[in-house]
């Protein structure tokens, strides 16, 4: 039930100290750009998991027909039967893709240490000549900054980065021992291509179109 709290706990510091260094401490971009991304994945796992909890409450019967309630039924110490549309392989599989996309920002990391040092031997020596560093649109002022805050957070972020690995194992692990032992394979295979067209048209569609959200 907490498997959500877990995939938010890791990935909201990762990404706030991320968005953090690279829009140069400017908050606002973060709560714009990057924040609603994880309000919007939450609000889909809250959707798709009560939308399964009320298919299976109201769309199911009891082995014994007196009860005509799921709650009722299994509080009689009977069984209920329903298309229990698989809530875990939901939230293993949807929150892994969301760590996975969230995580990308440490692609190219270390990067940033290399590109603050040329552009900042750009800088004192005057050098004109065309450039292809990301930094050169950047003032004077947004370097130093993001030069204090990558060797101030890189540490935390590697850390996190470190979390978000170990979750991530976790994650799958938990994810094959519920398609072995638990949910029929109809149930487990619904939930699954739900989360992925979920994170699909979310991530690769709608924040990729940048029409209100950019992905990074």
């Amino acid at each position: 039930k907490i498997g959500w709290f877990w995939t938010l706990l890791m990935a909201c510091p990762f990404l706030w100290f991320t968005s953090f260094t690279l829009h140069c401490g400017d908050r606002n971009k973060i709560f714009k750009y990057h924040l609603p991304r994880i309000a919007i994945a939450t609000f889909c796992w809250f959707f798709w998991t009560k939308l399964f909890n009320v298919i299976e409450n109201n769309y199911g019967r009891c082995h014994v027909k007196l009860y005509d309630t799921k709650r009722s039924c299994l509080k009689s110490g009977n069984f209920w039967h329903s298309f229990d549309i698989s809530g875990h392989t939901f939230i293993l599989i949807y929150s892994s893709l969301v760590l996975i996309e969230e995580a990308r920002t440490i692609i190219g990391w270390d990067n940033i240490k290399e590109y603050l040092r040329m552009e900042d031997h750009n800088r004192k020596t005057r050098d004109n000549s065309p450039s292809s560093n990301p930094l050169r649109v950047l003032s004077d002022n947004d370097i130093s900054t993001l030069k204090a805050l990558y060797e101030k957070y890189t540490p935390i972020i590697r850390l996190l980065f470190i979390g978000i690995t170990c979750l991530q194992i976790l994650w799958d692990i938990m994810l094959v021992c519920t398609m072995i032992y638990y949910h029929r394979m109809v149930e487990k295979v619904v939930s699954g291509v739900i989360a992925i067209l979920t994170w699909y048209i979310t991530y690769h569609s709608w924040f990729a179109a940048k029409t209100l959200l950019p992905v990074k």
